[in-house]
């Protein structure tokens, strides 16, 4: 009986299926090529399993199965082809490493890239303006308390707060 499909194409099966893939097909995997996990992914790209104790990644379990528990609770599984993100479980791939060595691996492999950060008014969720940032700082700076300078401005007490703590707008001199 073929798996089953769900409308975004990721293939659903009996339970046991993906487990048992992994033991036949990717605990015997020789060569040096990428396996990728036919079943259901995570939003991460890498394999998902439903475990006993909860949902576990399939190129863990694989990992474990090939390189033993891991060496202390600071490891993580590691790829060094960088194509775990594409569902890679390939034994062959899979090493032991701290979270630097997994992010130095992952900007290594280019899959770590940091997306844009949206600043100022390019951030859709601003309330503020340049000018708005820089009225806050005048009345700070001349002694308004902030709730004050929020009603005058007519702003939220919040955002006043973000900009007189410089937890927002401190790019902006």
């Amino acid at each position: 009986m073929p798996p089953a499909t769900s409308r975004d194409g990721r293939k659903y099966t009996k339970k046991g299926t993906a487990l048992r893939w992994l033991d036949e097909v990717a605990l015997r995997h020789v060569g040096d090529e990428c396996l990728t996990f036919p079943f259901y992914r995570a939003k991460s790209g890498h394999g998902r399993l439903s475990g006993r104790n909860g949902p576990a990644l399939a190129h863990v379990y694989v990992a474990e199965k090939t390189l033993g528990p891991k060496p202390s609770p600071d490891h993580e599984c590691c790829h060094s082809c960088g194509r775990g993100c594409d569902g890679c479980v390939s034994p062959h791939h899979l090493y032991w490493g701290t979270r630097a060595q997994n992010m130095a691996d992952r900007k290594t492999h280019g899959v770590a890239v940091d997306p844009p950060r949206m600043q100022g008014t390019d951030n859709f969720r601003a309330t503020l303006t340049p000018d708005l940032v820089r009225s806050i700082r005048q009345l700070r700076h001349d002694g308004m308390p902030s709730q004050d300078i929020a009603r005058s401005l007519s702003v939220g007490k919040g955002a006043v707060d973000g900009v007189i703590y410089g937890h927002t707008w401190k790019w902006l001199i």
